[in-house]
């Protein structure tokens, strides 16, 4: 199962990460999801009683103009784990900060997974321009934990990386 996702193709034919940002009052709302040809490999890997983590960064930017580059006006980091309960027999997604939530289909867990429908930042003033987020998403379909370091060097090379994904705030 390890070489299976070590060697699946790490994203799939269209962008692995979009993202969608607007303005909400005060607020900057972005939407970011992740897309993995494999997911099927992951789910299956899940079902075998292993950990998956997926890590978003989204960082909020003014553009400026001059040898200093753009502004960064914010930043946020959601970590989230993914393993089947084998109690419950459902899926859960664990999420720094946040409850569990529990999925019981595989659809159900990659979208509450790779999905982060409504990651919000304080707006800047009006007077700012160019405002827009960036955000790169970096998976982790097999996480392992001691005593299983030999396989982790397996694991390791299924680690992927997104570029930076950016959309300008609406």
């Amino acid at each position: 199962m390890l070489l299976a996702l070590a060697a699946a193709p790490p994203l799939c034919a269209g962008p692995p990460l979009s993202v969608r940002a607007a303005r909400q009052a005060d607020t900057i709302v972005a939407t970011i999801v992740f897309q993995w040809d494999a997911s099927e490999d992951l789910v299956r890997s899940l079902l075998d009683g292993m950990e998956s983590r997926i890590v978003f960064t989204a960082r909020l930017y003014e553009q400026r103009t001059g040898f200093l580059g753009d502004r960064l006006l914010g930043q946020s980091v959601v970590v989230r784990r993914a393993y089947r309960d084998i109690l419950s027999e459902q899926f859960v997604v664990a999420e720094d900060g946040a409850a569990d939530r529990s999925f019981e289909t595989s659809a159900a867990l990659l979208a509450g997974f790779f999905t982060i429908p409504r990651l919000s930042f304080p707006a800047p003033s009006r007077a700012a321009r160019g405002i827009y987020v960036a955000a790169r998403a970096e998976l982790q379909p097999v996480l392992l934990m001691p005593p299983l370091t030999l396989v982790t060097l397996v694991g390791t090379a299924a680690a992927y990386a997104t570029p930076w994904a950016r959309s300008a705030v609406q």
